[in-house]
């Protein structure tokens, strides 16, 4: 039922009924007035509010969860600190490549025995 409402604003019950009694209005103005156009308005009005029903009650649900907008900067400041955490690793990689190099250059290589 949650879904519904997010959805269509309205109870199920409660826009069969605002359906029926559009429907005897628009009936009766088509009939009074023998001219289709007081039928359209007619129409065009319980449309109208139907409308302006559903945005009120829409707006007057409690929210749940995140917006798409939402999730997607959550996302963007994860991948942000994960890549700040990357940099911070490849730059201790770097200082342990060159401690290495520096070692290794220093080291001579071990004297050879004569041969024969």
């Amino acid at each position: 039922m949650e879904w519904w409402k997010r959805h269509f604003g309205l109870h199920p019950v409660d826009m069969f009924l605002h359906g029926l009694i559009g429907a005897f209005i628009v009936a009766g103005l088509g009939e009074a007035s023998e001219n289709d156009v007081f039928a359209l308005l007619g129409t065009a009005g319980v449309f109208l509010s139907y409308a302006w029903r559903r945005q009120r009650a829409i707006a007057a649900l409690p929210q749940t969860g995140m917006s798409s907008g939402e999730v997607k900067l959550a996302e963007l400041d994860a991948q942000a600190e994960e890549l700040h955490e990357l940099r911070t690793r490849m730059a201790e990689l770097e200082e342990r490549v060159d401690f290495s190099e520096r070692l290794l250059a220093q080291q001579r290589e071990p004297e050879q025995l004569p041969r024969g």
